[in-house]
């Protein structure tokens, strides 16, 4: 399953845990992100990946407009947290196969998703009411010859 998630709603610890408790094993994150917040683009989507286990296919603007200049460092990373690519500056199309299987690996090292479940989640997303279907994506397995639809 993959979902998507829109700029700002990545810096959303929550969104993205509840997303990954829901079986998503990648978030594609279209963002505008200016030069003038880096930390989203260089920490948060790397964060997101790590704490969760899963894939973060992060897709930043690139160059100058209307006065923003935006920071591009597109990447994939993996669940590890580290990235499997990045465009760095520049616009470039990036590609990366991504192994699902490596999300246990991961998970069983570093057990973030279900050490969370231990502590206090138990319905973490209930408080905020947020639809989460609006967010979930079919997916085959395959991002390159995959055709994405909303549930």
């Amino acid at each position: 399953r993959a979902a998507i998630v829109i700029c700002y709603e990545l810096e959303f610890p929550e969104l993205i845990r509840e997303l990954a408790l829901q079986e998503v094993v990648l978030i594609i994150a279209p963002t505008g992100q200016s030069s003038h917040w880096p930390a989203a683009a260089r920490f948060n989507c790397r964060t997101r990946a790590f704490e969760n286990g899963i894939f973060v296919a992060y897709a930043n603007s690139n160059g100058k407009l209307n006065g923003i200049e935006f920071m591009g460092e597109s990447k994939i990373i993996g669940p590890d947290g580290l990235d499997i690519v990045n465009a760095e500056q520049g616009e470039k199309l990036i590609t990366a196969e991504i192994d699902s299987s490596t999300i246990k690996v991961v998970r069983e090292k570093l057990p973030y998703l279900k050490d969370s479940i231990s502590l206090h989640w138990k319905e973490p997303m209930a408080i905020h009411k947020i639809p989460l279907k609006n967010y979930i994506l079919e997916w085959n397995g395959s991002i390159k010859e995959s055709f994405f639809k909303l549930i």
